[in-house]
Order: C-alpha cells, then structure tokens, then sequence
C-alpha cells in the first residue's frame, strides 16, 4: 500500500506539473525543480516520462532500484541489524536482513528512600544507566510512625510555674503531648518559714503570722493549732507580736487581796514557763527575744507599775494598747483594732464574751494588760468593745482573756 500511495501521488503532481506548463512555463520550471523527488525513471527530472513508469509499476509492480542499507548498531532496548539491501522507491527489502542482538542493560542502583514517622519511603531498586530503563521497581515503604519518649514533668516552685510530663518523638522530635503550666506553689509558711523553699516570712506591721501551736479548737483529739500572731512593730531586727486570738482564761494572780506587780503575778510565771514550754518547741523558743519588759505606773490612778523584769513572753500594757504606731487609736475609749475573740479552748475555760449578734463586736471577749488598775489588787484591761480600763479587774478575775505578746528576732 506504501507503494502505490508513493506512485499515485506521483501521478497526481505531475499531472499538476503539466497542467501548469500549459499555463506559464515559469511556473512550471519551478515546480518541477522541486518535484524530481519523483524522478522515476532517474533521469534526472520528474517529468511525463515518470508518469509512464508509475503507470507501467502500477500495471506490473515496482522495478525495484536496490541500495544498500547501513549497519545499524544493536542497543539495550533494541537489536541491531547488518547490511543489507532495500528498494529506494517502495523500501521493500531486497535480500536477507541479519540481525544482531540486543546489548545488555547497565544496570544502577535507585537508592532507597528511608520513611520518616510521618511519610511512606520506597525500597532500593534499578535501572539501566543508558536507556533508562526501570529494572527493578522501587516499592512503598509504610510510615515508621513516632516512638514517643518522655518530656520529664517540672515541679513548680514556689514562686515559679512548673510544667506536665509531655512527649515528644525521639525520632523527629515532633511534640505529641504538650506540657501544661502549673502554676506556681505559693509560699506556706510556718513559723514565720516557708515549709517548701525554707525563706524567711516577709513582714510588716499588721501582718498575721504563724508560730508555735497551742490547743484552740477545745478538740483535745486532733492536736494543738498553729497560733496567729498580729505584727505590731517591726525595728532594730526584731518584731513585736501580740496574739490574733485570746488563747486562754486565766486569773492574774490568785492571791486577791494581795498588792501584786506583773514581776509577781502567777500570770507572768505561767507565761514563761507553762505557755511558753507548751506553745514553742525548742527551734522556734530561739526566735523568741528576751525582753527587759518595764512596767510603768498606772497613768491614771498613779498605781505602782512594780520591777522591772526579763520575760520571753508578756503582756501589753495600757502605753501599749493606745500606740498609734502599733496600730492602736491614742485613747481609751472604744476602737475596733482592740477587739478580740476569744479562741473555743478559752471559752471552754471561762473567757467572758459579748454576746449580742446585732453588734459588730459580738463575740469579742474582755482581756488583760499587765498595768495596775486603780489598786494594785487590780489590773487594768481591755473591754469587749475594744476600749482600755484603767480601773481595772480584780486580779483573781477568772473570765478575761489572755493575748500573750512577745518580741521575736528576725
């Protein structure tokens, strides 16, 4: 079929040729100078005797012009062939065509693509290094997935946050479980010391502290509380501490009619040695200041204020109670920073309380000074109200409360 669409072609262009030599002879010398493809008869132009021959070829066959095909080269991916002869107007192959075998490929490797913990890889396969050509496909490799390792958890502290355990991958590090923040402790303080990080309380005037513990709750089962302390003054490296609470109902000396002093009163001995041995392990009395405690004369009455004496623990006295400095209005009428509940173990004793719920002050008890009262069988106090007695209460009393003071050493 190649053939006679080779020769029918012809046939038509030159009949083209020669209708256009009837036109212009021009024209028809150009064309047929780009038309000896079709030189059949080969000689040397197309021309009305190619024409004869197309149709001699088409009647009978091709008259076969022979040349001489060259040596093709085998490659990997196809065969090689030696010489050989073909027709040069249909191609036909005129003799034997032998044929040599294809090279063999060169084979490379494909390097293997490793998975990661989120993406698939691919095995190691090959190709030829000339043609190309895949030898060995290359096939999927599954995701490795993560390997979780720990992110160790970080303890807050007490003034920092702290963080979760968490994970991470040990293998591409990606987070898999976040830490979270945990806030910061805070510091909780006993004794005026940080139970966590061991610092030393901060203090100020009218800051409310702990230290020592003593029986409160009057439940004799569960131990002794920890006491609250009230900061009243702050100097030369040591604090002054005056109770939150009325710890205990005592009588200021047993001894009435007796002239008694705070340096004679059993109140002041049981201070220092019952309470004091009682509230304080042995830590916390070495925080505890000596001090020279000076009792002046009643203010009012002009009753003896009695020695002068070295307590560890004391009371206030009526100076005390109307210093501005430590909180305290400068007068004795009524002022609430005097007020004072008494604790349920003190009640339990006999602590006389103001019992009246429409008052502000409901609850609040009566407690000792250690100044004189009018006499010194008599003791000045503290009322319900929070105003100071300078007359004062027998001193065999048995319903004021007791608000222990003490300086402490920073």
């Amino acid at each position: 079929m190649k053939r006679e669409r080779y020769y029918i072609g012809a046939i038509l262009v030159l009949l083209c040729v020669c209708t256009a030599l009837l036109v212009s002879s021009l024209t028809a010398n150009a064309a047929l100078q780009k038309l000896n493809k079709y030189d059949v008869n080969a000689d040397g132009a197309a021309n009305i005797g190619d024409v004869s021959d197309m149709l001699n070829y088409l009647a009978n066959g091709c008259e076969h012009r022979p040349v001489t095909v060259g040596r093709v080269e085998p490659t990997c991916s196809s065969c090689g062939t030696m010489p050989y002869e073909a027709c040069e107007l249909c191609e036909e192959v005129l003799g034997e065509v032998i044929y040599i075998e294809k090279l063999p490929h060169t084979p490379e490797t494909i390097g293997a693509v490793a998975p990661t913990c989120t993406k698939t890889g691919l095995s190691a396969g090959s190709r030829c290094a000339v043609c190309g050509e895949i030898l060995a496909a290359q096939e999927v490799l599954p995701a490795a997935g993560h390997t979780p390792t720990e992110i160790p958890a970080v303890a807050p502290t007490c003034t920092e946050t702290g963080l979760s355990a968490g994970s991470r991958c040990a293998v591409c590090g990606e987070i898999l479980t976040a830490q979270e923040s945990v806030p910061a402790l805070g510091h909780n303080y006993e004794n005026m010391v940080c139970t966590r990080c061991g610092e030393t309380e901060p203090l100020y005037k009218g800051k409310v502290v702990t230290l020592g513990r003593y029986e409160q709750d009057n439940d004799l089962t569960n131990g002794a509380e920890a006491i609250e302390w009230i900061v009243l003054d702050i100097r030369d490296g040591r604090a002054l501490l005056l109770s939150k609470y009325a710890l205990d109902c005592c009588v200021y000396d047993p001894h009435y009619p007796s002239n008694v002093t705070w340096a004679e009163c059993a109140l002041e001995d049981w201070l220092n040695d019952d309470f004091y041995n009682a509230a304080f392990d042995a830590g916390e009395q070495a925080k505890i200041a000596d001090t020279k405690v000076i009792t002046a004369d009643n203010p009012v009455h002009h009753t003896i204020g009695g020695a002068e004496v070295t307590d560890k623990v004391f009371l206030l006295s009526m100076e005390d109670v109307t210093n501005e400095d430590f909180g305290f209005i400068n007068s004795y009428n009524a002022d609430s920073a005097r007020w004072c509940l008494p604790t349920a173990y003190a009640i339990a004793r006999g602590c006389n309380c103001l019992w009246s719920p429409n008052d502000a002050n409901h609850g609040c008890c009566w407690w000792w000074l250690r100044t004189p009262g009018n006499y010194n069988r008599s003791v000045s106090g503290v009322d319900s109200g929070g105003g100071v007695d300078p007359t004062g209460y027998a001193i065999d009393d048995d319903g004021n409360g007791v608000r222990p003071a003490m300086w402490i050493i920073l």
